[in-house]
C-alpha cells in the first residue's frame, strides 16, 4: 500500500477495512481514555482518603486496587451520568 497525489494505490479491499479497523480501535481508545484532569482528580481523591486512614491509624497500608490500578476504569465524564 502506498500513497499517490493523496490516493491510496495497489490496496486491496481487505487492506483497507483491517486499517479502519485499526482507526476506529485507536480513536474508541483515544476517546474513552480518562484526561489529564480526570487522572489527577481521582489521584487527589485517594491521596485525601489516604491522608484521613492515615490520621486514624498511624501503622495502615492504604493501596489502590481495582481498576484504577490498572489503569482500565472509565473517565470522571462517563460515571457522572
Amino acid at each position: 500500500m502506498f500513497i499517490k497525489c493523496g490516493v491510496l494505490v495497489n490496496v486491496t479491499w481487505s487492506c483497507l477495512c483491517d486499517f479502519s479497523l485499526h482507526e476506529e480501535i485507536e480513536d474508541f481508545y483515544n476517546y474513552m481514555c480518562p484526561t489529564v484532569e480526570e487522572h489527577e482528580l481521582r489521584v487527589n481523591v485517594v491521596r485525601r482518603i489516604e491522608k484521613v486512614v492515615l490520621s486514624l491509624w498511624q501503622d495502615a497500608t492504604v493501596e489502590i486496587f481495582g481498576s484504577f490500578r490498572t489503569g482500565l476504569y472509565l473517565p470522571t465524564r462517563y460515571a457522572l451520568k
